[in-house]
């Protein structure tokens, strides 16, 4: 049962880790950018953020894959300012654009320090929203176990450990100091690793319950997966980033996507709803 309800989503799983950790990404490596002076470097790392764009293209996909058709995209525009998820998809997609945006200019202009720092706030900026929305659009009352906070925390874990983790291994190929990022890192790493546990506290919480339904058989080894990948993918962040190593940067960016990869599927395992009991 947890099984099947962690992976029949794949479509919204794909989207809700990779699109805040995309628009993350793009956001602090424009931050980074703007403290280097290296010409070579800025534009190196500038053709490499072509790697979080295509996550971010990948994420908005699956998205397109759970709507089932396009003809569904416009009827949720109805839902503006009143639907949480309309309100997720609309912050999403400025982001999505801002971040788009600025990779064609970087790609075309090589901008200035002061410019990529006020494009790196305003992407930043919008990629924590979209995090945030997404959380928000889950909090749904009759589904207790998401009705809380882990949801949000989860989704701001994902956004700054992972944005974090791929914009340090991005921008070692032009070996610019991502020291200040591995922080950003482990900050999120702490988030997601609070959230799982949250869930699962919280969904062995309502076991007993008798107005709920869920079944947590098999969430340990997603739980564990999830805390110990995370945490390794931390500290290869933390130690690739102090010795300029990208092979640990890039593992530390594996470790840590597989793992809230699997905190994700540990939210939508957690799933339960109030029902009646036989």
């Amino acid at each position: 049962m947890f099984t099947a309800n962690a992976t029949s989503e794949m479509p919204l799983l794909i989207f809700t880790l990779l699109v805040p950790l995309a628009l993350c990404a793009i956001g602090v490596q424009a931050l980074a950018q703007s403290t280097a002076a290296d010409e070579d470097a800025l534009k190196k790392t500038d053709s490499q953020m072509v790697v979080p764009i295509i996550v971010l293209a990948i994420g908005l996909i699956a998205s397109f894959f759970h709507l089932s058709s396009l003809g569904h995209v416009f009827g949720m525009v109805d839902g503006l300012g009143r639907s949480p998820l309309t309100n997720e998809i609309a912050v999403a997609g400025v982001a999505i654009v801002a971040a788009a945006a600025y990779w064609i200019f970087a790609m075309a202009k090589h901008p200035a320090a002061a410019q990529r720092k006020i494009w790196g706030i305003v992407v930043i900026a919008l990629g924590v929203l979209t995090a945030i929305m997404v959380g928000v659009a889950y909090m749904i009352p009759t589904v207790p176990t998401w009705n809380g906070p882990w949801g949000i925390c989860l989704e701001l874990g994902i956004g700054l450990a992972g944005g974090a983790s791929l914009a340090s291994a991005v921008l070692a190929s032009g070996k610019i100091d991502a020291r200040k990022l591995s922080i950003v890192a482990i900050v999120g790493a702490a988030l997601a690793i609070i959230a799982v546990i949250g869930l699962f506290a919280a969904a062995g919480a309502a076991v007993p319950s008798s107005g709920m339904m869920i079944d947590m058989d098999g969430a340990a080894g997603f739980v564990g997966g999830a805390i110990v990948l995370i945490a390794a993918g931390a500290v290869l962040q933390f130690m690739g980033a102090r010795k300029g190593s990208s092979g640990m940067l890039w593992a530390g960016f594996v470790c840590v996507l597989i793992g809230l990869c699997l905190a994700r599927m540990v939210f939508y395992g957690s799933y339960s709803n109030v029902g009646l009991t036989m």
